[in-house]
């Protein structure tokens, strides 16, 4: 068991919030889950498959299971980039390494550009709140250091960005976004190619990208498997309003 406590949930959504996540090998108990989330306003579990004890028990106890992240990857050696071709060569990507491209690349964020997350689905947020919850993340990992952003650049107009970390020979993708404007414009490829197109256009050493999805987000599902990534693991996000 993995327990968190979300202090910086409390700017993003205005609610103290524990995250915690349950290893196969954990028995399901109400009384110690109660004691764990009973100082808290808001409580998200995350439960592996083939856990069915956890699925019905935690439902018993009021908790709504609102998606499944499925973690997805794929290797530079498996990726057919004759699919990006029609986008490839007008496609380039720049660092966000200053203050004015930062500021550049949130003021294209706007609520509604992510819909399908646990937060923006959820009627006691919405998509205002999850808007301003992506722009903190961003924000955090901007001024830490701790990722890369990258503005992605089509016919050389900003179109969108992507948050990245690299370790070893993988590229981590975090969170990446076609802004509103060039949203169903058949850019959406985009979304899912670009670690490898920047992988290849700026020859770096890296040769396996890896990202996290939502089952809610079925669009971009259905663009993962176009590229054929390979699902790795599932995972059940259940969440409760406690106050």
């Amino acid at each position: 068991m993995k327990i968190v406590d979300c202090k910086w949930e409390l700017e993003n959504i205005n609610k103290k919030t524990v995250e915690i996540t349950f290893e196969p090998d954990d028995v399901f108990d109400k009384y110690i889950l109660s004691q764990l989330v009973s100082d808290y306003e808001y409580a998200v579990v995350k439960v592996h498959m083939n856990m069915p004890s956890f699925n019905i028990g935690l439902s018993k106890m009021g908790y709504t299971c609102i998606e499944t992240q499925m973690n997805v990857g794929i290797s530079m050696f498996d990726f057919d980039f004759s699919k990006v071709a029609h986008l490839y060569d007008d496609t380039r990507y720049e660092v966000v390494d200053n203050d004015n491209d930062f500021r550049e690349v949130v003021s294209n964020i706007e609520p509604g550009m992510f819909s399908t997350d646990r937060i923006s689905i959820d009627p006691q947020f919405g998509k205002e709140t999850g808007c301003i919850r992506y722009i903190n993340w961003l924000t955090t990992e901007y001024e830490n250091k701790r990722s890369q952003l990258i503005k992605v650049i089509y016919q050389n107009k900003h179109v969108g960005f992507m948050l990245i970390r690299h370790d070893a020979n993988t590229i981590d993708l975090l969170l990446n976004g076609l802004y509103k404007p060039y949203q169903g414009k058949g850019l959406g490829i985009l979304t899912p190619a670009s670690p490898m197109m920047y992988i290849r256009k700026k020859s770096l050493p890296y040769n396996y990208e890896l990202t996290s999805i939502s089952s809610n987000n079925i669009p971009v599902i259905k663009l993962y498997n176009r590229l054929n990534f390979k699902l790795i693991q599932q995972t059940y996000v259940f969440v409760k309003h406690l106050k």
